[in-house]
């Protein structure tokens, strides 16, 4: 039997206003062979289209789905646990229910939460990235005046760089049930924050779907520590989005 799995909830950021109706589970993983055989060990498997990967991906899809069961253990689905890969390369969440899942670099998150409160859920974890290999980046995942409120808002530009590229996953996450297909970084504008309260504002620059069309305003949270930020998107079943 490999090692028993991590229990603790990793050191991650604490969402500052995250509602009663989700459940999250965040746990540590470490990339050897002893932590894939003690998810295997667990119950988990790993999908034929992972049969061959390398061992960092292996451990990764796992540690996500470990964290996604217990979530779904957590918010009362009683069934048993089942989260294939669907056409799109998403998880298809047992019926009834809708969560999001994400990974970065030893930690692993997944929120879940009932379908009837909720289209899409969008959680994106990422370790912050420096500001050298921000740089070159800035052009494709932000405009110019996203990178001026940073400056404004006087956050170093390397964290600033990670919520912007980080609350834009969640977004995309949260939208795609309703979108159905892949929008990029310039479908949205980050155009407030308030870094007291980690709460953001994006725009929609295009029509991405029915209800969601340019200009609709989306609400998002984000927090962060030294090494992590933590952002979570939600598109309520009371609203566009």
């Amino acid at each position: 039997m490999g090692r028993p799995l991590p229990t603790a909830l990793a050191m991650l950021p604490r969402l500052p206003h995250l509602p009663a109706d989700l459940a999250l589970v965040s746990r540590p993983f470490q990339v050897d062979d002893t932590q894939l055989d003690a998810l295997l060990d667990s119950g988990l498997a790993l999908p034929p289209s992972l049969a061959h990967a390398v061992l960092k991906r292996k451990v990764e899809f796992l540690s996500g789905r470990d964290c996604a069961r217990a979530a779904l253990a957590q918010a009362g689905h009683a069934g048993p646990f089942e989260l294939p890969i669907g056409d799109d390369r998403a998880p298809c969440w047992p019926t009834g229910w809708v969560g999001s899942i994400s990974h970065s670099k030893g930690c692993a998150a997944a929120i879940v939460a009932q379908a009837t409160a909720y289209r899409g859920i969008g959680l994106d974890l990422e370790r912050l990235i420096p500001p050298e290999r921000a740089a070159p980046l800035r052009e494709q995942i932000g405009h110019a005046g996203e990178w001026q409120l940073g400056e404004t808002l006087g956050l170093a530009p390397g964290l600033w760089f990670t919520l912007v590229f980080s609350l834009k996953e969640a977004l995309f996450k949260a939208l795609y049930p309703q979108v159905g297909r892949y929008f990029g970084f310039e479908d949205a504008t980050l155009h407030a924050f308030a870094p007291g309260q980690g709460i953001a504002r994006l725009r929609l620059n295009a029509d991405l779907a029915p209800g969601l069309p340019a200009g609709t305003e989306v609400a998002a949270q984000a927090a962060w520590n030294a090494e992590h930020v933590l952002s979570l998107c939600l598109a309520p079943r009371d609203a566009h989005a």
